[in-house]
């Protein structure tokens, strides 16, 4: 079994949202602090194409291209989660994804930092094509449904079909009950 371990770049996030001398010095403090890990990486014989920098919405679109231009194979994009609301995530999305991806293909993988929703990470009713297509993402959301004594789980044996909401609400259930849940354990 292989085992993939990536790391994420120690970012900057933008103090003040909207905040064009605050994006700047986030942008800059996060890519130096980039550039100082592949150096470490590098001196130390591992593969800097490990670590994920991360651009961030409100950050000017010249230090996303400058990853792109750097060929790096895995990018963080991170989303404003000053409690927006997806349409205030999708324009950032779309600018992000115009130079990710411009003939639809993208050029690298993407991981989506704070993102849960189902819609813009690609489950998007009525339509086979997905907007955004992020390799991966994570969100803090499942904290929340935890703090209240419940867990979003899949179920076994459920299949869902992309572009359309068959099968979606089948595909998760809320746990109440933990009794059926059990400790896994891997085999190598």
């Amino acid at each position: 079994m292989k085992t993939l371990i990536y790391f994420v770049a120690l970012d900057h996030i933008p103090e003040i949202p909207g905040d064009t001398d605050s994006a700047e010095f986030s942008a800059t403090r996060s890519w130096n602090r980039y550039q100082d890990m592949v150096h470490h990486f590098e001196e130390n014989s591992l593969d800097p194409y490990k670590i994920i920098p991360v651009f961030h919405q409100f950050e000017r679109l010249k230090y996303l291209d400058r990853m792109l231009e750097a060929e790096i194979p895995y990018i963080g994009l991170s989303p404003t989660n000053e409690d927006a609301f997806e349409n205030d995530k999708r324009p950032f999305l779309r600018k992000c994804f115009k130079q990710v991806a411009p003939n639809g293909k993208p050029l690298c993988k993407t991981h989506a930092f704070g993102l849960s929703s189902y819609e813009l990470l690609g489950w998007k009713k009525n339509t086979t094509v997905v907007e955004f297509p992020f390799y991966s993402a994570d969100s803090t959301s499942w904290a929340e449904q935890a703090k209240h004594m419940s867990i979003i789980v899949p179920k076994w044996g459920t299949t869902f079909t992309p572009g359309t909401d068959e099968g979606l609400e089948k595909i998760f259930q809320t746990k109440w009950d933990f009794s059926e849940i059990y400790s896994v354990t891997s085999v190598a």
